[in-house]
């Protein structure tokens, strides 16, 4: 037994031996370096996580609804949590109706409706809108000057300190008496320096409407009078409107609020057939969300109500010009920020609930007013002066009685789509199958 024993021993000493000789084996050789690069590491592949599935907080018809497509997940999380549950349920009730409006209307073919046709021309004209918003947003973004004359904390001290110590008293400490300041001189600087770049922008470029320019001198007269410090009040037609108006063809001494339905509609249609041009690019007012969106009886009131709307109208588009000359909203990632812009508006994709497409929205628009026969509804005299009497102290005064009837109008129509929503959403209810998993 000994003697088998040491034979072992000799053999495992000679096989040590032999292994020693010829070194590690390739599989365990260390990595070789050669000149500066660095040691070649074999990454072990780990399986992916499995995706998790969309979960489903309701079935409509059996038509699932994801959560993800009701809710932001990341901003519900950060929610209350008391209120949580009872946001939650109310807006997926909101989605299990918005989902039968929408197969309903799709019976209905509503997408070849007058109705639906009509509103998607508008909401295509306020996603133009939207989408010019959001590239001169992003253009005025890019402008570091105007970006510190917002920042308190570049006001120059030597413009603080004087109404600080002005300011001064002995119930509120000094440091937030200068924070004040401070804001209060950071809006004015920006004011101003940003009234001077939208003016310098505005006469780089030969601006028209149907080819009649608009001279410097009033250029200049209507940034004072909607960026300056004391706006003019709005108690009648403002230069811009006047000249919009003449462009258009049309007397703006005749435009008062006595027009009757008729001439109003003659003059909205003039106007929204009308052109402007900045530099070499030509817009349609027509596609305008500001013109587009006139009433046909009210114009004259929106015009001498909203003395800014040309003058808005030229700052955006000549920001736009510039724009597009540099380049801003080209690359993807621009393109990425204005469509977050156009989806979501300025604070972005905070929001803990989402709404419905706009391709839905119209769809869903469409159906009520074709469903609700809105273009049909008449209200005789007896109806509108019932509802005067029982709300003229809650309308404006200063209405005309021309504009007191269409306001009336206006609002029976929406009390009345109201109700006739009110009996569809319960008959389709009652028709639907609809589960709500638990959650």
């Amino acid at each position: 037994m000994k003697r088998l024993l040491i034979i072992v021993v000799v053999v495992l000493v000679v096989i040590m031996g032999f292994v020693a000789l010829r070194g590690p084996s390739p599989e365990k050789q260390p990595p070789v370096l050669q000149g500066n690069s660095p040691p070649t590491v074999q990454a072990i592949e780990k399986p992916s996580p499995p995706e998790q599935p969309r979960k489903v907080v309701a079935i409509v018809n059996g038509v699932s609804l994801h959560e993800d497509e009701i809710f932001n997940l990341k901003a519900l999380a950060e929610y209350d949590e008391t209120q949580r549950p009872h946001f939650v349920q109310a807006y997926v009730t909101r989605a299990i109706d918005m989902e039968l409006l929408i197969q309903e209307a799709r019976k209905h073919n509503i997408p070849e409706t007058r109705e639906y046709k009509k509103l998607a021309r508008r909401y295509s004209s306020m996603r133009t809108h939207r989408q010019t918003e959001g590239i001169v947003r992003l253009y005025e973004s890019r402008n570091q000057e105007l970006v510190d004359f917002k920042n308190p904390e570049l006001v120059p001290q030597s413009l603080v300190d004087p109404i600080v110590q002005e300011r001064s008293t002995a119930d509120m400490p000094l440091e937030n008496i200068e924070a004040h300041v401070r804001l209060q001189l950071a809006k004015e600087r920006h004011a101003i320096a940003y009234g001077q770049w939208v003016l310098a922008h505005l006469l780089q470029y030969p601006i028209a409407i149907n080819g009649r320019r608009i001279d410097e001198d009033s250029i200049r007269t209507a940034v004072d009078r909607n960026m300056g410090p004391v706006r003019p009040p709005a108690d009648r037609l403002s230069p811009l409107w006047r000249f919009v108006i003449e462009a258009a063809g049309f007397d703006p001494a005749v435009v008062t609020r006595d027009l009757n339905v008729e001439q109003m509609q003659k003059l909205r249609t003039a106007i929204i057939d009308s052109e402007l041009s900045v530099g070499e690019t030509v817009y349609s007012l027509r596609e305008m969300a500001l013109f587009s969106l006139l009433q046909e009886a009210r114009v004259a009131y929106y015009m001498i109500n909203r003395p800014q709307g040309p003058f808005l109208m030229l700052k955006k588009y000549a920001l736009l010009e510039s724009a597009v000359r540099d380049g801003v909203g080209s690359s993807a990632a621009d393109e990425a920020e204005v469509d977050s812009y156009v989806r979501y508006g300025p604070s972005g994709d905070t929001q803990p609930a989402r709404d419905v497409s706009n391709e839905q929205q119209i769809l869903i628009g469409a159906f009520l007013k074709w469903y609700a026969k809105i273009d049909q509804m008449e209200f005789d005299d007896a109806t509108i002066q019932a509802y005067y009497e029982e709300n003229k102290g809650r309308m404006p005064a200063d209405l005309t009685e021309v504009e007191r009837r269409i306001d009336i109008e206006f609002k029976l129509r929406v009390a009345k789509t109201k109700a006739v929503r009110i009996v569809l959403m319960r008959e389709l209810h009652e028709r639907a199958s609809i589960e709500t998993p638990a959650n």
